[in-house]
């Protein structure tokens, strides 16, 4: 988002964590989207208006997974983004990070 103008996000009837705070955190800007699932349990469906046309997700087999010289079990993918309605659907794994990019 460096260099693009912010926007505000609403999230709204999110998974909650045992804090009581929203399991989905988002930021936002002329170039794109990018949430985070914060559950380390639950996969989460997101639905958001339709503008996006591509998108990579950072996910892991596990939460406290890591990188390192011998393994890199922490990838990026092809994010599935299934539009229906005027909406876009995304499903995030626990503990993942998606970026949509703006169509």
């Amino acid at each position: 988002h460096i260099g693009k103008t912010a926007y505000r996000i609403q999230i709204e009837g999110s998974e909650t964590l045992p804090n009581g705070t929203s399991a989905i955190s988002a930021t936002a800007s002329s170039g794109g989207l990018t949430i985070t699932n914060r559950h380390l349990e639950k996969t989460i469906e997101v639905t958001l208006p339709a503008g996006y046309g591509s998108g990579v997700i950072l996910k892991a087999d596990k939460a406290n997974s890591q990188n390192g010289a011998v393994a890199s079990p922490i990838k990026p993918d092809e994010l599935l983004i299934t539009v229906e309605n005027g909406l876009s659907r995304i499903e995030l794994p626990p503990h993942s990070v998606a970026t949509l990019l703006a169509l």
